[in-house]
């Protein structure tokens, strides 16, 4: 809600229940719909499950985006055992809001 009411963007969230088989096709639909992607995961996104969407989404809806599509993940380290320390190297919510922002085209 809070990109609602704080940014005005309103967006579809996917949940894949499961990662074998993958059914996609919700994905491409929201593609088609919105002209967007933005795959979000707590790997690492370098060869992780969200490539893997990101690919098989330009494979069938290329024409579909407006906009390259973004993945986001943890960083390239170690997660650590210290959940304020795990708060830095996972995805958090801004980082979500920054990336939709930036795939809307609103820098602030």
């Amino acid at each position: 809600f809070q990109l609602i009411l704080e940014h005005e963007v309103v967006c579809e969230v996917i949940i894949l229940s499961s990662l074998q088989p993958m059914d996609i096709a919700p994905v491409v639909e929201s593609v088609e719909r919105t002209g967007r992607l933005l795959a979000v995961e707590e790997g690492v996104p370098i060869a992780g499950i969200v490539t893997e969407i990101v690919s098989k989404v330009v494979s069938q809806a290329w024409t579909s985006l407006k906009v390259a599509p973004r993945c986001i993940g943890s960083l390239l380290v170690s997660i650590p055992a210290a959940p304020n320390l795990e708060k830095t190297v996972l995805p958090q919510v801004q980082d979500v809001i920054d990336a939709i922002r930036g795939l809307n085209g609103r820098w602030e």
